[in-house]
């Protein structure tokens, strides 16, 4: 990319969705089931963890017909 604005503007982006996607996640238990979660570094890297295990379980699954 030729112009460095735009560069940093859609680094920044991208690094605030990574950071903050495990924070909507915890944010959407606590609305939909009244959970309580405090939201710090465990409970975050729990979730990106979990996420992490659930995507890869899904991807390896292979329907055989």
């Amino acid at each position: 990319m030729k112009n460095p604005t735009l560069s940093v503007l859609l680094f920044a982006v991208a690094f605030l969705a990574i950071v903050w996607w495990p924070v909507a996640i915890i944010w959407s238990v606590n609305t939909l089931f009244n959970t309580e979660i405090t939201v710090n570094f465990r409970t975050w890297i729990a979730v990106v963890l979990l996420v992490s295990i659930l995507k890869i379980s899904i991807s390896g699954y292979s329907k055989k017909d």
